[in-house]
């Protein structure tokens, strides 16, 4: 996958306050998390995703996170120990996540958001 170069992804990584699906509207509903710790989360785990050794794009990592994948990926940090951070951190290296990663790179969802998805 491409690197992340452009600085017009600055925007991609901006949480969805308003998903309630996905990886933000079920680590705020799993956590019971206020708004300010659920952005907090999905910005843990958009820098997680950005360091993974496969090198997602910043498009992949948003459609990743909004998808269902990215509510199964939040469910997934309930069984691990420590901070929230810390679970997310581990989560990533489950090997379903590279996959499905793989997977959205080829459909063609490393280079182009899900439809819908308006980011200012």
């Amino acid at each position: 996958m491409k690197q992340n170069t452009s600085t017009s992804n600055t925007n991609l990584a901006v949480a969805p306050t308003d998903d309630s699906w996905g990886f933000f509207g079920t680590i705020d509903m799993n956590e019971r998390l206020g708004l300010r710790e659920s952005i907090e989360a999905w910005n843990d785990a958009f820098a997680v995703f950005r360091s993974a050794p496969w090198q997602p794009t910043d498009i992949a990592i948003r459609n990743f996170l909004r998808s269902r994948w990215g509510r199964h990926f939040a469910d997934s940090t309930s069984f691990y120990e420590g901070s929230l951070k810390n679970r997310i951190q581990q989560a990533s290296g489950e090997k379903w996540v590279a996959q499905e990663f793989a997977s959205l790179a080829r459909q063609g969802f490393d280079t182009e958001l899900f439809e819908g998805d308006d980011i200012a």
